[in-house]
Order: C-alpha cells, then structure tokens, then sequence
C-alpha cells in the first residue's frame, strides 16, 4: 500500500485546541509555561504552487506572564491571523499577509510593547530583532516554520509518498534551543491505515540529534560560557517522539509532540504538546 497525504476539501475549516507544556532548567533557574490556544483553519486551496490556508486564533492563555514569556504573550496578536503558504515541503514557506502583519506591528503594537518593556535591560534589542523579523518574508515563515502549533500542523508530512510499514525520513528542528541556535533532527516516520481502507492514518514518528548539522563547537561555547567553566561537561542526550492521526483527506485530526533534552549538571529542557480537532 502507497499513500501519499494531500490536502482536499477546499473550503474547509476545522476547529482545533493545542495544549502546550514547557519545563526548563538552565543552572540554578527553572521556567515553565502552560499554554491552552484554540483555533480555526480554513484550506483555501491553491495559489502560485502553493497549499493556502487562513489561521485564526479565538483564545488563549497561558501560565506564566514573566520573563521572555511576557514578550511572548504580548506578541501574540501578531500571529493571531495569518494566511499561510505551504509550501511542496509540506511545511510553511510563505506568510501571505506578512505586509499587513508589519504594518499592525509597525503601529500600536510597537508602540505599547514598548511602553510595557521600556524600563527592560534588553528592551530595545528586543524590539529591533522582532521588527527584523516581521521586516524579512523568509525570517518570518522561518521562525514560525518549526513552532508549535505549525510544527504539528504542518509537520513536513504531506507529499511525502509512504508505504506500510517501510520508514520514511525528514528533517526537523527544536527552535532557540540554545541562544538563538536551533537544534537538528532526524526523524523517521512509519505510516499504518485503519482497518477500513483509507478512512484514516496514523503516523508514528521517533527523532534524533541530527549529528550532520549539529554545531557541537557553538553548543561547547554555549555550555562552558554560560557555566564559567572551561572543562563543563557538553554532553547532549535527545528524545523526540511525535504522533498523527490524519483522516482519508489529508486533515490533522490529532497530534502530539514530546521532546526531551539534557546536559548532566547544566540544562533539562522538556516540552509537550497537544493537538486535537474540536469541530469540522
């Protein structure tokens, strides 16, 4: 058996809630964040090559409002609409409304970030790399690219040509892992049908360090800077394990992504994530 997952149904919107927990240690800190998004998405069908699809947020929340989390939820109405281009990848390539999304930026939301953040050591180092950002079209669909929830929604999956039980790979990577530096993977990908032909499928998925790609000359930095120690042990130890529940026409159904990183007496980092459909 030969599948190949394509998005159908033009038109067609589902409603989806994502759960998201993040735990980390760095030294002596430790953060974590909880957040619940619920949120629609439209498949507009295609355009200049492209799979199009209309994102749209209704809610969310999350746990802690201090720190980096802050920014992070002050931000959040930026992407709270977006038109998405997928891209033959099956991952995002284009934000379609990226001009309209500056200009947003570029008027109140600037402005009241920065009132909130001004008396900030790194306020204004802040704000120059999100205008950076939002100013470049490929820095932008690169930074949302592997962030949940399109990570999960567009995992890179789709146009990919499966046979049952045979693996398939592709690569993926942990966003600001460590710095502003991502962290590379593998990961391979087995596909099993429901017991009636074509009604759904299930994608089983395990992930590991991408050893190809992986900098272990700026990780070593990173570690033994941050630790004020020339001889810190760097060593890395990955799990990343993700899940997909996709029905007969190329929809998410449901999704899961786990991930687990440690460098013995420097850093745990642990981040789970949830996706469902709600309504279709």
């Amino acid at each position: 058996m030969e599948v190949t997952l394509k998005y159908e149904s033009p038109g067609r919107k589902v409603l989806y809630e994502m759960r998201r927990m993040e735990e980390a240690e760095l030294r002596a800190g430790k953060t974590n964040n909880a957040t619940n998004t619920f949120f629609s998405l439209t498949y507009e069908g295609q355009k200049d090559g492209l799979d199009t699809f209309t994102y749209r947020v209704s809610g969310h929340t999350q746990t802690n409002h201090s720190g980096l989390y802050a920014w992070v939820e002050d931000l959040q109405p930026l992407t709270s609409y977006l038109e998405l281009g997928i891209g033959k990848s099956g991952r995002i390539e284009k934000i379609l409304n990226g001009k309209k999304i500056y200009n947003s930026w570029d008027g109140k939301i600037w402005y009241a970030t920065r009132k909130k953040h001004k008396r900030e050591e790194n306020a204004e180092a802040m704000l120059e790399n999100v205008d950076g950002t939002l100013r470049d079209d490929e820095l932008f669909a690169d930074t949302l690219r592997y962030a949940p929830p399109f990570s999960l929604l567009f995992p890179g999956i789709h146009g990919m040509l499966f046979d049952r039980d045979k693996i398939q790979k592709r690569t993926g990577c942990l966003p600001g892992f460590f710095g502003e530096s991502n962290l590379p993977l593998l990961i391979e990908d087995e596909i099993k049908a429901s017991e009636k032909e074509g009604e759904s499928y299930e994608i089983k998925s395990e992930g590991k360090l991408d050893e190809k790609h992986f900098n272990r000359d700026i990780f070593r930095t990173f570690v033994r800077t941050l630790s004020d120690s020339p001889t810190a042990v760097c060593d890395l130890s990955t799990h990343h394990t993700e899940r997909y529940l996709f029905d007969s026409n190329g929809w998410i159904r449901t999704g899961m992504w786990l991930h687990l990183s440690v460098v013995p007496y420097f850093m745990l980092r642990e981040e789970r994530c949830f996706l469902k459909a709600i309504q279709s």
